[in-house]
């Protein structure tokens, strides 16, 4: 039997090394999930040209991007989302997809200039991150994956504090 002394004064009890055991293997599993993807990292996909189809409706660029309506799939290299404007500033594409073995990992955006075509080239390595850039940075579902981990250590916390008061 493991006992520990509680921030509070308390006591937090273990019942022995069954209920440790199964704690242990819960985290570990749910770290396991957090940090290992199953086969590269998901990334949106979606891309939007004003010109190509006047039809078409934009979910795709920043302004109008919303993670729930927008294709995802599992890349091996990582994602990137690439805005190109023609010479007179005006918008010609907009796509989010898997990272090319052209595509240079920044993790962050950077502009690439030419005398007929500049091309803003967001690159990033972990699930979820082409989201909409412009509001601060690939971050995408990451924060959901924290909170299934936080989730799972109240619970595991709770299931432990649970087993102490039985066993007393």
């Amino acid at each position: 039997m493991i006992v520990v002394q509680g921030c509070d004064g308390g006591r937090w009890v273990c019942c022995g090394g069954e209920a440790s055991f199964l704690l242990l293997l819960l985290l570990f599993s749910s770290l396991a999930l957090l940090f290992t993807p199953v086969s590269g990292v998901q990334c949106f996909l979606c891309s939007y040209s004003p010109r190509g189809n006047s039809t078409r409706l934009d979910g795709c660029t920043d302004a109008n991007f919303t993670e729930e309506l927008i294709e995802s799939r599992a890349c091996s290299l990582g994602c990137e989302a690439v805005t190109s404007y023609d010479i007179n500033e005006e918008m010609e594409s907009f796509h989010r997809n898997c990272a090319t073995n052209d595509t240079i990992m920044t993790n962050s955006c950077e502009t690439y200039e030419t005398r007929a075509l500049t091309r803003r080239i967001c690159s990033c390595n972990y699930s979820y991150c082409n989201t909409a850039f412009s509001s601060g940075g690939g971050g995408g579902r990451w924060w959901r994956n924290v909170l299934v981990m936080l989730m799972v250590v109240v619970v595991g916390v709770k299931f432990q504090h649970q087993l102490s008061s039985t066993a007393t």
